[in-house]
């Protein structure tokens, strides 16, 4: 016996936004698209619709050939006093520092845009373009970012997108909305655009692919393959009264031809702590300052050359104690190398980060397992045991910090990668040390008394 989806009336039009609201997640599609109900301001979202609106003022009120970057901070200084007085602003209830950010965050995004091309080279014939077709009696609509006409005559649909890049298994699952305005455009406009395009302005990153008749073909049978789902409807709603049992054995009968969620829809905290993260490493990416800190941090931290160079020196001192740590830590450098790169990293093979589409600086891209970060390994691990007894030990552990976050900055590594690298470099510091104590006794035992560890003789330690 089909299962229904909802007494309530279904939407007389869709949208694919919509459609991908449905495949991802039913019941927030129900809630967002049948019951109407009011989702919470979003600070994400209020920015997008921000920086959408400036990218339009941009090609509207500025003539090919003066959409510079202080255009476009103007365009977004208009966009932002359209926003004033609006219900989704005053709803977030932002304070004065974080209107700051908030702000400072979307002229990144907007920069980040003229990294991606040239607006000057742009020949847009349709913003904020309103589409519609139909699709076996339901009406789908669309609005358009952008339409362009390329050199050669054809048609290129632009979409920006303001959150992150999906990873690279996700792209193509990422452009069936843009394969559906190619759908539309074609239906409406008699033309098939030749290329769609997301342009993801935080990570900097296009995804393109050229419409063709199996995609479209696809595309089509896709969109059709929901209606059905969506036309269910006998007796109380799948999310509707019930138990919570047969509601979610309804949600899951009902999403199985729809295959797995989308990874986005139930993402991990990890994931949700990379995110983070990255998001505020962004705001430092493309600073001439921060970028050459972090590359030359990365570049030092490669094959645990500083960590190699600073145990030299240490022993080359002479000091008392010196010479032991010194080594100790030039051992315990390549000893950790072989262990994470060789062992630790072939149990996980993590996905690294989408690489940017450019780095500012010269740059290794290597090409083991992101987890853990051996950068992050080396760094506390040797950090820990050039640390010991020494007044300097925060310089140590400064280095070594600057290190880890440089692959953050450097989008080779997740935020959780790190995490894990420094744990494991910690483990495998303490680990050192109690293989290879500094003052180990020449002929006596170790005894304890109270917090220090005495030699058997009466000789400090």
């Amino acid at each position: 016996m089909a299962l229904p989806v909802t007494d309530l009336p279904l939407p007389g039009t869709l949208s694919p936004s919509k459609i991908t609201a449905f495949t991802n997640c039913p019941l927030a599609f129900r809630f967002s698209v049948v019951e109407h109900l009011p989702e919470p301001p979003s600070p994400a979202a209020l920015k997008g619709t921000l920086v959408h609106r400036a990218l339009q003022l941009l090609f509207t009120e500025y003539p090919r050939g003066s959409r510079s970057r202080p255009a476009a901070q103007a365009s977004l200084d208009a966009a932002w006093q359209e926003q004033q007085g609006g219900e989704e602003l005053e709803g977030l209830t932002l304070d004065e520092a974080e209107t700051a950010a908030f702000i400072s965050d979307a002229r990144v995004l907007v920069d980040h845009y003229l990294e991606l091309e040239d607006p000057d080279s742009v020949s847009a014939i349709g913003l904020e373009l309103n589409l519609s077709t139909e699709l076996d009696g339901v009406t789908v609509r669309g609005i358009i970012d952008r339409l362009d006409e390329l050199d050669d005559g054809s048609l290129a649909v632009v979409d920006y997108k303001t959150g992150r890049a999906p990873r690279t298994e996700q792209s193509r699952s990422r452009l069936s909305g843009v394969q559906m305005y190619a759908l539309m455009c074609e239906s409406e406009l008699g033309r098939r655009p030749s290329v769609v395009r997301l342009l993801y302005l935080r990570d900097r990153i296009v995804i393109s692919a050229a419409p063709t008749d199996q995609t479209m073909r696809g595309t089509r049978q896709r969109a059709l393959g929901l209606l059905p789902v969506l036309r269910r409807r006998p007796g109380a709603g799948s999310f509707g009264v019930g138990s919570r049992r047969r509601r979610l054995g309804e949600l899951a009968r009902l999403m199985r031809p729809l295959g797995r969620l989308n990874s986005d829809a139930r993402r991990s905290w990890v994931e949700a702590l990379d995110t983070r993260v990255d998001d505020l490493f962004a705001l430092l990416r493309g600073k001439p300052i921060a970028d050459r800190l972090f590359y030359t941090a990365s570049a030092l931290g490669d094959f645990g050359l500083l960590w190699l160079a600073l145990g030299l020196v240490r022993i080359l001192r002479g000091r008392p104690g010196d010479t032991r740590a010194g080594l100790r830590a030039v051992v315990a450098t390549g000893l950790e190398s072989v262990l994470v790169n060789v062992g630790v990293k072939s149990l996980f093979r993590r996905r690294r980060p989408r690489p940017m589409a450019a780095h500012p600086l010269p740059f290794r891209q290597p090409i083991t397992s992101s987890f853990p970060s051996g950068h992050a390994t080396a760094a506390f691990c040797a950090a820990s045991l050039l640390a010991e007894g020494q007044e300097r030990a925060p310089v140590y552990y400064a280095l070594a910090t600057v290190v880890a976050l440089s692959r953050v900055h450097t989008k080779i590594h997740h935020a959780s990668d790190v995490v894990g690298g420094i744990a494991i470099g910690v483990m495998l510091g303490r680990l050192g040390r109690r293989i290879a104590p500094l003052n180990r006794p020449a002929g006596g035992a170790w005894r304890k008394a109270g917090p220090a560890l005495i030699q058997a003789d009466g000789g400090g330690a």
